[in-house]
């Protein structure tokens, strides 16, 4: 790893591999962990922004995870159980 930084794109989230897709402006691109990765926000992007996005992505996340999951199982019918007192 080195310590230089590359202006990129986040173009896709894979949310079971939890990499993004990462485009970068000389042309390459990479699929990252981005919470094993050190990066920063470029430009006029204030925290409300920032928050917004997070949020999106978490809904997104969620939602795929939703699509997914296995449905539940079926509910069994519940039978009742009559005691009848037994005549000899």
């Amino acid at each position: 790893m080195d310590s230089e930084f590359y202006e990129g794109v986040v173009d896709a989230f894979d949310p079971l591999s939890k990499k993004h897709k990462v485009l970068y402006v000389d042309g390459n691109e990479e699929n990252l962990n981005l919470e094993k990765e050190s990066w920063f926000l470029l430009g006029n992007t204030s925290c409300h922004q920032v928050s917004c996005l997070i949020s999106y992505f978490f809904f997104i996340m969620l939602f795929v995870v939703f699509l997914l999951s296995p449905p539940p199982p079926p509910k069994k019918n519940k039978t009742k159980k009559i005691s009848l007192p037994l005549i000899y």
